[in-house]
């Protein structure tokens, strides 16, 4: 049990340091370069509270980008996700 806990904690450690390289990304306009990152961190992260953030930021740089339908694709993961009870 101890592990498993651990394990957990390291993943979303992870997550977050990942989702801060995303914010920079987001911050200097490399919406490309966020966008790819975001990816990584709903797609190697799964379960971890960053990629609530992740599918935020996924959108905005989708939307900035000018691919629309995936900006639309993102924010509705994003809005489910939102809405979703929290796991313990």
């Amino acid at each position: 049990a101890d592990a498993r806990q651990r394990m957990t904690y390291l993943r979303n450690r992870m997550a977050s340091h990942d989702l801060h390289v995303v914010r920079y990304y987001l911050k200097r306009g490399a919406y490309l370069a966020a966008a790819k990152r975001a990816e990584q961190v709903v797609g190697l992260y799964p379960g971890a509270p960053a990629t609530v953030e992740a599918l935020a930021a996924l959108s905005t740089s989708y939307r900035e980008l000018g691919l629309t339908q995936q900006a639309a694709d993102a924010s509705a993961l994003y809005q489910q996700q939102s809405r979703a009870p929290k796991a313990i």
